[in-house]
């Protein structure tokens, strides 16, 4: 009888290593930030965002519209310098 080999097809997942981020006491004068990466969180943002200036007094609300979906240097640099541009960011997807 021939012999047959089963082969386990699930992987080994990478350690997690998770790193607690502080969150804000207030969002009155501080940054906030919005990544956007498609068009209908860009709805969702502008809805934040209104609110944001309508319920309180953030310091600055900036939206971020990545050049590209790669990691270019240039895309990297751009993405660095938003992210210090800003206290807190909200990053999200939406179809």
């Amino acid at each position: 009888m021939a012999k047959i080999e089963l082969l386990d097809p699930t992987g080994v997942m990478p350690k997690v290593v998770k790193t607690e981020t502080p969150t804000l006491d207030t969002i009155d004068g501080k940054r906030i930030g919005f990544r956007v990466d498609w068009a209908n969180f860009d709805i969702f943002c502008n809805e934040v965002d209104a609110h944001l200036r309508e319920n309180y007094e953030p310091l600055e609300v900036k939206h971020y519209y990545p050049s590209g979906r790669s990691q270019t240097d240039s895309g990297a640099q751009e993405l660095a310098e938003f992210v210090e541009s800003v206290d807190a960011v909200a990053v999200g997807l939406a179809a």
